[in-house]
This record gives C-alpha cells, sequence and structure tokens, in this order.
C-alpha cells in the first residue's frame, strides 16, 4: 500500500501523523500524575563513571541537527526517503507514548537539580488554557524520544548515502550525541539503548514496505 502512495501525499500524511502524535505525546507527559516525582535517582552504570556534562540544552541541539540535515540532505534527492523519517518517528513516538505511560521511573536528576524544576514544570497547553494536571511531573523517560529523533536520521543515512566520508563523520558524531543525552543526565542508559533499537528496527522495517 505504501509502495503506491504518491510521494509528495505520503510525505503530507507521514508530517501530520508527526505533528498529532508529537502534540498527544506532550499533553500526555504533561498532565499523567508523576507518582515518582519525590523518589531518588536509579541506579545507572554510565551516571555513576562519567560527570554531569554537558548543560541538558546541548542534546536538544543535536536533534534539532540531524532533523533538519534530514530534511535539507533528502528533500532534493527523494520525498519519500523524507516521508520515511517522518513515518518512522510518528510510529516510534506512538509507541513511546505507551511505554512511559504505563511505567513511570523518577527522572536522571535529583530533585532538587535547577534544571529538572524548570523541566518538569512544562506547561505548554497551559498556554492556551488546558492543563489538568496538579502536580509538576516528569513521567517521559522511557524511552528517549531525544535517540529517536537522531538515531532514525543515522539509520536513514546509512542506509541511502552513497558517500562513505559523510556516513562516516555523521555516524561518529552521532554517537557522541547519543551520549551525550546520558551523561547530561536527560535519559538513563537503558532509555537510550531501546530507543536506538526500536528505531534502528522501525526504520529498517518501513523502508521495505515503502521502497
Amino acid at each position: 500500500m505504501l509502495k503506491n502512495m504518491n510521494n509528495t501525499n505520503l510525505l503530507i500524511y507521514s508530517i501530520v501523523y508527526y505533528i498529532i502524535i508529537g502534540i498527544l505525546s506532550v499533553f500526555a507527559s504533561e498532565n499523567i500524575a508523576d507518582r515518582e516525582w519525590k523518589e531518588n535517582t536509579l541506579y545507572d552504570v554510565v551516571h555513576d563513571f562519567f560527570p554531569v556534562w554537558p548543560h541538558p540544552n546541548i542534546p536538544t541541539y543535536f536533534v534539532y541537527f540531524y532533523f533538519l540535515y534530514t530534511l535539507i540532505r533528502w528533500t532534493p534527492v527523494n520525498l519519500r526517503i523524507v516521508a520515511l523519517y517522518f513515518l518512522s518517528l510518528s510510529l516510534i513516538l506512538t509507541f513511546r507514548l505507551f511505554t512511559f505511560s504505563v511505567t513511570q521511573t523518577p527522572p536522571p536528576r535529583l530533585k532538587n537539580d535547577e534544571w529538572r524544576k524548570h523541566h518538569c514544570r512544562r506547561n505548554m497547553f497551559s498556554h492556551i488554557g488546558i492543563n489538568f494536571k496538579n502536580v509538576d511531573t516528569c513521567i517521559d523517560n522511557m524511552f528517549s524520544g531525544h535517540t529517536t529523533h537522531i538515531v532514525a536520521a543515522l539509520t536513514i543515512l546509512l542506509l541511502f548515502s552513497k558517500f562513505f566520508m559523510e556516513k562516516l563523520l555523521l555516524f561518529l558524531f552521532g554517537i557522541f550525541a547519543v551520549f551525550t543525552i546520558i551523561t547530561g543526565r536527560l535519559h538513563y542508559t537503558s532509555d537510550v539503548l531501546v530507543a536506538t533499537i526500536i528505531s534502528v528496527l522501525s526504520v529498517v522495517s518501513l523502508k521495505e514496505a515503502m521502497f
């Protein structure tokens, strides 16, 4: 079915799906009661051996980079590749919506950490008068959405690029970017590993269905 769809229509549907699931994810993460808010962080091997570095905003900038690189790199080449990226992200984030909703873990940063206080006070929908939660919440740990965006972009690059140096440099930089998600204490190592596996399998599987 996907193979027979027009490239432009497929891209539009994929982007709309991505936007909808993104809104639903934010709504869920901001309004589901956080039952682990006052608990200590979980033990993590990487957290135990590495200091808190870099600033938590840095991994987000890496996500922006890979997201924009994917759009700029593949839009002139084949819109179907861009659609593959958005559709993969949409399906992965749909699954993630259930995983972080059904099982909660304490955030990777201590409860008195200033960044955590600000991050867990996210009120995107409160600006338009929609907010049902009574306490701050930080439940979207399992699995890492940051990792999903980076790894999905990398998987597409490895599948479609014909340039060895492009693949090598962005792959190595991607490993570094994903590692900072852990060392920056945005996620536990398990969150990142699960996101990596699911992202690779999703992109590869969808590629077979779309091409």
